[in-house]
């Protein structure tokens, strides 16, 4: 995974669910494949603790974690069964753009408005 601008899409049974932009893919994707308790720098595993578990983003965010260990095996299960695509940018700019039209092509389930 390239250390690089770029923007990525996850997939779950062949569907975009998520797309997001990151100034270096490798620290932001990786903050998405966390298995620890704290969902506080993923935005994408807030909202699928939000979707699976009930709990508001707000909740599922909140530092120190009120997650539990049960709670959080959840998330990871449910992330380890998508898929997950990139396409690296020259610049983070260029990446916020192409992101901007990817969402506004059709916005996937889990991003938010």
């Amino acid at each position: 995974m390239p250390a690089a601008p770029g923007v990525y899409a996850w997939f779950r049974d062949g569907a975009c669910i998520y797309v997001g932009k990151a100034s270096n893919l490798r620290t932001r994707l990786r903050a998405h494949r966390a298995s620890t308790r704290d969902l506080s720098p993923s935005t994408l595993r807030a909202t699928v603790a939000e979707r699976e578990l009930g709990v508001s983003r707000r909740f599922a965010r909140q530092r120190p974690t009120l997650i539990t260990a049960e709670q959080v095996d959840v998330v990871n299960r449910w992330l380890a069964s998508c898929d997950v695509a990139w396409l690296t940018c020259p610049s983070a700019e260029v990446a916020e753009a192409l992101e901007r039209r990817l969402r506004a092509s059709g916005l996937p389930p889990l991003n938010r408005v």
